[in-house]
């Protein structure tokens, strides 16, 4: 009786919906189980440079909890589902930064294991961007001051990127690319990321990018309009305007002021190519030098009280000074061969040059008075030029040729240790120093 009451009530309907799952389930205890396809992702860290952070890394997917990686470790996740995931690199020390993008996708399709490799580098000092011809193309590199972690940083393929320049706080790089079509002003970041076209929609050529000291503007050259003007615009490209205004000459070479209220720069409006400086806005255009033949290339001291230049009004190139109002215009070199290229030292008590007075282009150092001129590189064989003082004016970088082909050389502000950064095939020239 007892039995035949459960079979009537509702246990009995909950009986007969169990013993209906039974085939089912029995008919698939003698398969394979169906259930996701799992896979892996295996993220390496790889680093270079003088000064590497012993404390490693940590590395996450998909935002989940961090996990800690060594500077050349390895960290597995498991059981990872199909799809894209990402995987991010954190907690790199001030002087380190990974090469390319952060984070990086990871596509997983199957049981195997997806391989992400992040390249670290950590340089002892400022890095030193440079353009390198290794490849076919052009590209704006960066390495250590040891010529340590040499990376491409814009890594365009086919396209012309030259003219690097760092931002006056080395969080960014402006450069010239042509890889929209026409010469464009770019920028990234100091990995190489973030690349983005501030002169987009403009005819160009735009070239010869140059940080404001404060880091919020860039002045360049541009033949948008039919002739070569000096424009000015915002850091993130927004708001250019032509400050020079010249509708049939030639102006080019903008240069900050320190205190980045003026700008100084080359132009030939009055039939000659002479120095002129402007305010930033464009205003208050002044003629600096009126002399017989073509005077080029301004260089501000760092108080900004004097520019120095170079001027063929004697004949021949030489390097002259003179104060920010365009008065007391002295010659400082007065060698055949022609001089050129003057760069400030970061004091202001010393400047680098370029001369051709031995017969062959060296690196020369003077006073900012003209005193004590000697030569860097004497060492008689191949072309030495283009210097650039690092930050701390204890060294000088520059380009030789000595070896065969164009190379970023560095050495001691008086000459000592001069050492090949970039014996690597094809020319490697335009180097400058992160601040």
């Amino acid at each position: 009786m007892v039995v035949s009451r459960i079979g009537r009530g509702p246990v009995r309907v909950a009986l007969v919906s169990l013993l209906g799952l039974l085939p089912a389930a029995c008919s698939q205890s003698g398969g394979t189980p169906s259930g996701p396809v799992l896979g892996n992702v295996a993220a390496y860290a790889l680093t270079t440079g003088g000064a590497v952070d012993p404390d490693g890394y940590t590395v996450s997917l998909d935002g989940g909890t961090s996990q800690a990686i060594g500077i050349g470790g390895t960290v597995t996740f498991k059981n990872v589902s199909t799809g894209s995931h990402q995987v991010e690199l954190a907690g790199l020390a001030s002087n380190c930064f990974v090469a390319g993008s952060n984070p990086r996708a990871a596509d997983v399709a199957g049981s195997g294991t997806v391989q992400v490799t992040f390249l670290v580098h950590c340089p002892l000092g400022s890095s030193i961007a440079f353009v390198s011809r290794r490849s076919a193309d052009a590209e704006v590199w960066s390495m250590a001051p040891d010529g340590s972690g040499a990376i491409d940083l814009s890594q365009s393929g086919g396209s012309l990127d030259i003219e690097p320049a760092w931002s006056p706080f080395g969080s960014a790089i402006a450069f010239v690319s042509d890889r929209a079509g026409s010469q464009h002003i770019w920028s990234m970041n100091p990995d190489g990321s973030g690349a983005t076209d501030l002169t987009s929609g403009s005819a160009g050529p735009d070239t010869d990018p140059r940080w404001s000291p404060d880091g919020g503007r860039i002045a360049f050259v541009s033949a948008r309009t039919g002739d070569r003007d000096i424009w000015v615009m915002n850091a993130d490209g927004s708001s250019p305007f032509d400050a020079s205004t010249s509708s049939s000459s030639a102006d080019e070479s903008p240069r900050w002021s320190p205190d980045g209220t003026r700008i100084a720069f080359v132009s030939d409006r009055t039939g000659s190519q002479e120095i002129w400086v402007m305010d930033a806005d464009g205003s208050n255009l002044v003629q600096l030098t009126d002399g017989a033949g073509a005077d080029r290339d301004p260089r501000w001291s760092p108080d900004g009280s004097m520019i120095a230049w170079v001027s063929a009004r004697t004949g021949s190139d030489e390097i002259w000074v003179m104060d920010a109002a365009g008065s007391g215009a002295a010659q400082l070199t007065s060698a055949a061969g022609g001089d050129e290229s003057p760069r400030w030292s970061p004091d202001g008590s010393m400047i680098a040059f370029v001369s051709a007075r031995t017969g062959v282009q060296d690196v020369w150092i003077m006073g900012a008075d003209g005193s004590g001129q000697t030569d860097l590189t004497s060492d008689g064989a191949g072309r030495d030029h283009d210097p650039e003082w690092s930050p701390d004016g204890s060294m000088i970088a520059f380009v030789s040729d000595r070896t065969g082909d164009a190379d970023v050389w560095v050495m001691g502000a008086d000459g000592s240790a001069p050492t090949d950064l970039t014996f690597a095939p094809g020319s490697d020239d335009s180097q400058v120093w992160q601040p």
